[in-house]
């Protein structure tokens, strides 16, 4: 569905026509510049799904005149915009057209192949488009969460009826949905991912016991809670900004590759700015687990890699954490988006989006040599980095409960 509004530039004055396609979370946001000024304009939609409406709830920089009647919005420049996909750089003022529709089909084509068992694809369209509001059930955790901390446990679990399952209650545990809520965010094609990272984990189970059991009671005493505090932390962040990291999600959930020239409708980039570099943080800092496994798995104690020990681990740079299971098959794709560059870009404002354009600027280290991707790509590695850390999230959880 797709609505359209008229839209003032409070800047240049100018009038224009937005085409908003509708998403399936209660509200969206959108970030866009002024077809004619190029100054940063602003709207959110309120959307009540039960009686099929949605209106204009803020506005930024731009107003929606009331004396501007759709039919005359037909002669205007357009500006397209959607929450859940990218849009043809060429299409961006393109009138009447829908890019998204055959992205639309390519999700559809992954998700035949779930078409079985427990799986309808009617339940699964419904899942890969968000009709389970991802960010609405985060806040009932996240809140859930909160109080467990606070040792409020039974206000906790009255808040948690309010979450609605995705696969299955399991024990109905704030870990159990936090469980259930990830997997959910991994489906359909990044769930594969989480079961490869789960049978790397069972075999080291069958071959190496005692030495996972080791690794659990020191994880459990050391890093687990300082890395859920981490998963938390992004996780909040995340789903914040969710509107603006939206519009890419679901071609990695899918695996469906992004299309060239893609251009990311809404560039809310001040506010995703450094969100790279703290997803990476968050990332790097629980590789531990992994790169313990790995040492397991190799026949190692635990806090023994190949040329350190787990003291001198912890110390080195974040950038190397990956490196002990890079060539490890079954969980190297861990390391996927992991790029020091648009880290240190990101934290250390050398980052940038060119005026006008949907390309970021940024600048490595050392050289200092200028780079350039596409917002759309900008976000697309900020999500792939959040995907693997709902992987690793949901692995701690499951070790947690050996």
């Amino acid at each position: 569905m797709v609505y359209r509004y008229p839209c003032k530039c409070r800047t240049c004055d100018a009038t224009f026509a937005l085409r908003v396609g509708i998403g399936h979370e209660g509200s969206q946001r959108h970030f866009f510049l002024c077809p004619f000024c190029e100054e940063e304009c602003s709207i959110s939609l309120a959307l009540d799904f039960n009686q099929g409406q949605a209106s204009i709830s803020s506005t930024d920089n731009c107003t929606i005149p009331e004396d501007v009647s759709m039919a005359q919005t037909c002669s205007y420049k357009v500006v397209n915009l959607h929450p859940d996909y990218i849009v043809p750089f060429d299409q961006r003022h393109q009138d009447g057209v829908f890019p998204w529709l055959k992205d639309t089909m390519r999700f559809y084509e992954v998700l035949k192949k779930y078409d079985k068992g427990t799986h309808r694809l009617k339940d699964m369209r419904d899942l890969i488009n968000f009709n389970e509001s991802f960010v609405d059930n985060w806040q009932i955790l996240n809140r859930a969460w909160s109080l467990v901390g606070n040792n409020r446990l039974r206000l906790s679990r009255n808040v948690l009826k309010a979450y609605r399952w995705i696969y299955e209650k399991g024990n109905g545990s704030l870990w159990s949905a936090l469980h259930d809520f990830s997997r959910g965010m991994l489906f359909p094609e990044r769930g594969r991912l989480l079961e490869m990272y789960g049978e790397f984990l069972e075999e080291i189970r069958d071959r190496h016991a005692d030495g996972l059991a080791a690794f659990i009671a020191f994880y459990e005493k050391t890093f687990r809670e300082e890395n859920f505090r981490q998963y938390r932390q992004v996780f909040n962040e995340y789903f914040r900004d969710f509107s603006e990291y939206k519009q890419t999600l679901n071609y990695i959930r899918c695996g469906v590759e992004l299309p060239r020239g893609s251009f990311a409708s809404s560039r809310g980039f001040e506010r995703v700015k450094m969100f790279y570099g703290n997803a990476f943080e968050a990332l790097t800092s629980n590789f531990v687990v992994p790169a313990c496994l790995n040492n397991v798995w190799n026949n190692r104690e635990f806090d023994r890699f190949e040329t350190m020990d787990l003291s001198k681990y912890v110390s080195i740079d974040k950038s190397g954490r990956g490196n002990p299971f890079a060539n490890n098959s079954k969980i190297n794709f861990l390391l996927e988006s992991v790029n020091t560059t648009i880290r240190n870009a990101s934290h250390h404002g050398s980052i940038r989006l060119l005026k006008g354009r949907d390309i970021i600027e940024y600048r490595s280290g050392g050289t200092g040599a200028r780079r350039e991707m596409s917002y759309a790509e900008y976000i697309h590695h900020c999500n792939t980095l959040v995907m693997n850390l709902f992987i690793m999230f949901a692995v701690e959880l499951k070790i947690g409960e050996q």
